[in-house]
């Protein structure tokens, strides 16, 4: 079926009732509006350097020894240490959609723990080895 794409107006052949976009770029670009929407209009990164050290705030606050990545491309944000073991953190900004928080599946083996912050509270959820309280 032929839909219009939500977000550059171009005619494009839908596989799914529910598909709103053209392309991934296109889905990617209402992401980026929500969050900068969110983050009064700050760029991605910056957004994403807030939630790192929001989750980096937090695991301190909770007793751990956190260690920050150097740079953007390595395979974790921040290293945590557990009963003296290193755990991988990875940190993703959620998307906010209809009141649920969504993120996409990150089960790439190259973190042992996922930590998604909400963009509009600053909430964190852990997932994977269990953060102590």
């Amino acid at each position: 079926m032929e839909k219009f794409c939500e977000v550059c107006g171009k005619p494009y052949q839908a596989t799914r009732d529910w598909q709103k976009y053209c392309s991934h770029e296109c889905s990617l670009e209402v992401s980026r509006r929500c969050y900068t929407r969110v983050q009064h209009n700050l760029p991605t990164g910056t957004i994403g350097a807030m939630s790192e050290l929001r989750v980096a705030t937090d695991l301190l606050s909770k007793g751990y020894e956190v260690f920050r990545a150097l740079s953007q491309s390595c395979s974790c944000d921040l290293a945590i240490l557990q009963n003296d073991k290193l755990l991988r953190v990875e940190v993703k900004t959620g998307n906010v959609r209809k009141g649920k928080l969504y993120c996409p599946n990150m089960d790439n083996g190259k973190h042992d723990i996922l930590a998604i912050v909400d963009p509009i509270n600053g909430q964190i959820t852990y997932k994977g080895n269990s953060i102590q309280s």
